[in-house]
């Protein structure tokens, strides 16, 4: 497990560098100066080219690139352009606002979702299975930005009862982890639901059947731990993607999250900023799979890391 481990640590280290490769270069083609964006209408050409040479930026994309690297391997991601703070205070600061969403988010979502599919694999074709089918595709395939403006209408015009935007008390985070878990909830309970239905056709349910176990515990100790695993990766898919900045619902909702600091960064030409986001967010999305692969281990013990 720990070789295992510390293998795929050292594998993030090109991956992280490509990442940030990918977005320099890309930053670097896209027209436009972030220098004169943040002057907006005071745009003195003498004090551009000052501020340009103090902010290095005269320096030719590789060299910013290289310096960009150097500070990267010790910890510093740079000074955002627009905010004019070091981009891991910025990073720092916004991280919790989307760690308590997502984590709520991915709470009602795997609760919510595993239940259903549980539900619907018990009684497949039955009015429960279609009902609980349906209300989870449309979870899926509605758009996030749609299901967003749609229960802010009827919640918060309408209704009345809650807040359509901001991050100052439990009612502001009803809506957006209602909108995030419908969606993820939807994917959990039809991807439980195809598990468990395969893992009871399996010989052993029937072993344990024949023993005489009651179906609860034939479903909840024998099948439906063999139905996790591959649940069990798209859960830490969600809950690194959702950690990693839920950039529509953070923007609809104006949440001061790491998704709208992205939007942000991009608008503002911010790349500091821009780097340290997408740098951070690729990190806890690898994060999540090492997790995810650490938990197969737990649920099957036949699973091996290295060969022996």
């Amino acid at each position: 497990m720990i070789r295992y481990v510390l293998l795929k640590i050292f594998s993030t280290i090109p991956i992280l560098i490509g990442v940030s490769a990918l977005v320099f270069f890309l930053m670097n083609v896209v027209p436009g100066d972030p220098i004169a964006i943040m002057q907006r209408d005071f745009i003195d050409p003498d004090a551009l080219e000052r501020v340009r040479r103090e902010m290095h930026l005269d320096d030719p994309p590789m060299v910013r690139y290289v310096r960009f690297l150097k500070g990267m391997a010790h910890g510093d991601l740079g000074y955002s352009y627009k905010m004019r703070r070091p981009v891991s205070g910025v990073i720092a600061t916004a991280f919790p606002n989307t760690l308590k969403l997502a984590t709520c988010a991915a709470l009602v979502s795997w609760i919510i979702g595993i239940a259903a599919g549980v539900a619907s694999a018990v009684k497949p074709g039955s009015f429960l299975d279609n009902a609980l089918m349906g209300f989870s595709l449309t979870g899926i395939s509605m758009p996030t930005f749609w299901a967003a403006l749609v229960l802010q209408y009827i919640f918060g015009v309408l209704l009345g009862a809650l807040p359509v935007a901001g991050f100052d008390s439990w009612k502001h985070l009803v809506l957006p982890v209602a909108v995030l878990g419908w969606g993820q909830s939807g994917i959990v309970a039809r991807l439980t639901r195809s598990s468990l239905l395969d893992a009871m056709r399996r010989d052993y349910i029937r072993t344990a059947r024949a023993k005489g176990l009651r179906e609860r515990i034939v479903i909840s100790a024998h099948a439906l731990k063999n139905a996790l695993l591959p649940v069990v990766t798209i859960m830490a898919i969600q809950i690194s993607s959702l950690l990693s900045g839920s950039i529509v619902t953070e923007s609809v909702f104006g949440i001061p999250g790491i998704g709208r600091l992205a939007i942000g960064a991009i608008h503002n030409r911010d790349m500091p900023l821009l780097q340290g986001t997408v740098l951070f967010g690729t990190f806890l999305v690898i994060a999540g799979n090492l997790i995810a692969d650490m938990l197969y281990g737990t649920l099957d013990p036949r699973i091996r890391y290295v060969k022996d």
